[in-house]
């Protein structure tokens, strides 16, 4: 690492023939417009991130993880706060597993108001509602530079650089880190000097059998130029058997391990443009990934197994959540109204029949009974206090 350093270094002196490097040049004023507008639509994709929201989802997160009985190592590795570029491997094809547990750990170590961003596929931002959604919970387009602008406002930013590539790597190759050679991360943790933590997953990527990643088809469907992807995955399983479609996903046990962090800060910004000093960087970081991943399939080769025994496990030991009493105390209630209707009525019953009551005494009171015989005919009834009139 310190020859590359040396080397570049005389190399760009050389270059610049001992002379101050140029600052840059101002931006135009017939395009300064445009850059505007560049840094409006930055500063808006950092605003979308809603921390309420995201606190909504997390129990969701935290579920969904739990199917995979996942767990988190080197949380203390993660700083609790400044500007800090993660960087993982990217597993499981349609599972995101691996993004479930990285976001949790991010609002577990920093806390949900601190930003943290995550920089994932443009394409994903077009489909409604799934678009608003990830804004919302912090995710950031790869084709904009809304990264450069999270760091400099002090976020967490979290990169998967292998993309589609590495996440629908085939079976074969499920505990190797395949980052397709992409360096821009690199690029961008030299520009602001920030820490870079490895964030490193296993077991994720066995919750789903790749058979292919099918880049020729993709190439043909012309899916590199249209989406920017490079594969489309053909799993294996029920209920399709081979297909390109979401298959059943196995309870694979997930681990997630951040590694300690490295400090690049001291090439300086200006090897960023130091291809040089880019591929030793890159080296090292993905040579510290893969003993990772090597020393964690090692500790648990069988995480299929693993995560299914331990389902089982937590399946049979939860208690059944059937609470007797409030059983019958719900019934209770359904019987209450009923009896307590009938009640209701039995008052008003019961004042109808008092009503009555004290009608009949009152007259009963008055002592006077009409009798008439049958056959009499009725001309003119007169009635007074005291007598009664038949014709």
């Amino acid at each position: 690492m310190a020859t590359a350093r040396t080397a570049s270094a005389s190399r760009a002196a050389g270059s610049r023939g001992g002379k101050a490097r140029a600052k840059p040049r101002p931006v135009p004023s017939g395009t300064r417009p445009v850059a505007d507008r560049v840094d409006h639509a930055r500063a808006d994709a950092l605003s979308e991130r809603d921390p309420e929201y995201l606190a909504r989802w997390l129990p969701w997160f935290e579920r969904y993880s739990s199917y995979f009985s996942s767990e988190v190592r080197g949380l203390d590795n993660l700083p609790a706060d400044g500007p800090v570029l993660v960087i993982g491997n990217h597993s499981g094809h349609y599972v995101l597993a691996d993004a479930c547990l990285l976001m949790q750990s991010f609002a577990a170590r920093r806390g949900v108001d601190k930003p943290a961003y995550a920089i994932t596929y443009g394409m994903f931002f077009k489909i409604p509602w799934i678009g608003q959604f990830m804004r919302r919970v912090g995710c950031l387009s790869s084709d904009a530079s809304g990264a450069d602008a999270a760091l400099d406002s002090g976020a967490l930013v979290l990169d998967f650089p292998g993309g589609d590539w590495d996440a629908e790597r085939p079976w074969t190759f499920r505990n190797r880190i395949e980052f397709m050679d992409h360096r821009g991360f690199v690029r961008l943790a030299l520009r602001h000097g920030v820490p870079v933590v490895p964030a490193v997953t296993h077991g994720a990527h066995q919750a789903v059998v790749v058979v292919s990643r099918g880049e020729r088809i993709a190439q043909a469907l012309g899916l590199r130029r249209a989406l920017r992807v490079h594969s489309l995955a053909f799993v294996l399983g029920p209920p399709f058997g081979i297909s390109p479609l979401p298959m059943y996903v196995l309870p694979s046990k997930v681990t997630l391990e951040f590694l300690p962090p490295i400090d690049w800060s001291h090439y300086g910004a200006e090897a960023a443009d130091d291809e040089e000093i880019v591929s030793a960087c890159y080296d090292e970081i993905t040579g510290k990934m893969q003993q990772a991943l090597d020393r964690l399939n090692r500790e648990r080769p069988h995480p299929i197994t693993q995560g299914a025994v331990s389902l089982v496990g937590k399946v049979a030991s939860a208690p059944l959540r059937v609470d007797a009493r409030s059983v019958l105390a719900r019934q209770a209630e359904m019987l209450a109204c009923p009896a307590g209707l009938l009640a209701r009525q039995a008052g008003v019953l019961g004042r109808q029949v008092g009503w009555l009551q004290s009608q009949g005494t009152a007259i009963a009171s008055r002592g006077r009974q009409l009798i008439i015989p049958s056959g009499t005919k009725l001309s003119s009834v007169a009635t007074n206090d005291d007598t009664t009139t038949a014709a």
